[in-house]
């Protein structure tokens, strides 16, 4: 009977220990701002090449879509973003073009953590107004957006 009490105290011990284990462990990635930045603009210039772009769930990544790069330049004055691509007629003869520009700002909390938005301002050609940003890491890059009531989802890679 004592090697049965002390197995149930072995085994619940072991529970007990993998439970308070499960949370603590940090499930979700936070960033400072200047670190987010850092993923975005290489504290310079980075671009990152579309590789998907759904709107309101329906994909629409295509040959018209697959040049299309999103630049942040990191900049005293102000950042900077741009997208470049082919024009919305893609049958156009002409070379890439800019399809959208914009001032950003990450916003943050007084803590300076970054809150996964981007806001925009200084709009060119489009107006998004914020960026959500799903998931960031030095080579992969997803966002969304809300344009004339339609949401739109994009990954990129670097």
């Amino acid at each position: 009977m004592a090697t049965l009490d002390k197995s149930i105290l072995f085994i619940g011990f072991l529970l007990f220990f993998l439970l308070v284990q499960c949370g603590t462990a940090d499930i979700s990635k936070s960033f400072q701002s200047e670190q987010a930045n850092r993923l975005l603009s290489a504290d310079a210039t980075k671009s990152w090449a579309l590789f998907s772009r759904t709107v309101d769930g329906v994909d629409v990544f295509g040959p018209c879509l697959e040049n299309n790069t999103l630049t942040f330049v990191k900049a005293a004055v102000g950042d900077s973003l741009y997208q470049l691509g082919r024009l919305i007629t893609c049958g156009s003869t002409s070379t890439v073009d800019t399809l959208y520009k914009a001032k950003y700002a990450l916003e943050a909390d007084t803590d300076e953590v970054f809150q996964n938005s981007i806001a925009l301002t200084e709009e060119k050609h489009l107006t998004i107004g914020t960026l959500v940003v799903e998931e960031i890491t030095s080579s992969n890059l997803s966002i969304s957006y809300t344009i004339d009531g339609q949401t739109v989802q994009e990954q990129y890679a670097h």
